[in-house]
């Protein structure tokens, strides 16, 4: 914080926290947070509803069991993983996504549609059962290495020819 304590003046607009934190309460006021790396830890909520500046989130090995982005249309890098709790997750208002990580995860269905931007998609050693990758025609980039449970993956997007990583 400045000396003044005006949270909105944060200096830094990244926070990077890979130590057992439990609790992020009060990050809501920290409404010019950009950037926001919270691994390692002991999480089992946050909010991030307040803080819409927010272009790249990481909370990765955590215990959450869902977290909400619908208010954070910013992202462009979101991960999630390594959080075995979480089943649900809708990213379909954040539609300048252009990689998303839920490795390690429950969830079993995603729906990416809307995320046209969307360059990486990693869903690795989870229980991802169906995938369509159809829509996202910036595709590069896929890992779904190690999801025995997949069953349904659609990569017509006309882009094929670029995907370098699969």
């Amino acid at each position: 914080l400045k000396p003044n304590g005006d949270v909105n003046s944060f200096a830094d607009p990244r926070v990077t926290i890979t130590t057992k934190i439990k609790d992020l309460t009060g990050l809501n006021a920290f409404v010019n947070l950009e950037r926001l790396g919270v691994g390692y830890g002991e999480l089992t909520t946050v909010d991030l509803s307040q803080n819409k500046k927010l272009y790249e989130v990481f909370v990765n090995d955590n215990l959450l069991s869902e977290i909400d982005v619908s208010n954070n249309i910013l992202l462009t890098r979101f991960g999630i993983m390594r959080n075995p709790d979480i089943v649900v997750l809708d990213v379909s208002s954040n539609l300048l996504l252009e990689e998303l990580f839920i490795d390690e995860t429950a969830i079993t269905l995603i729906d990416v549609s809307s995320n046209t931007n969307l360059w990486k998609f990693w869903s690795r050693w989870g229980n991802l059962t169906g995938i369509d990758l159809s829509n996202n025609a910036n595709l590069r980039d896929v890992s779904v290495r190690g999801s025995s449970n997949l069953t349904y993956l659609n990569v017509r997007n006309g882009n094929n020819i670029n995907v370098t990583g699969f």
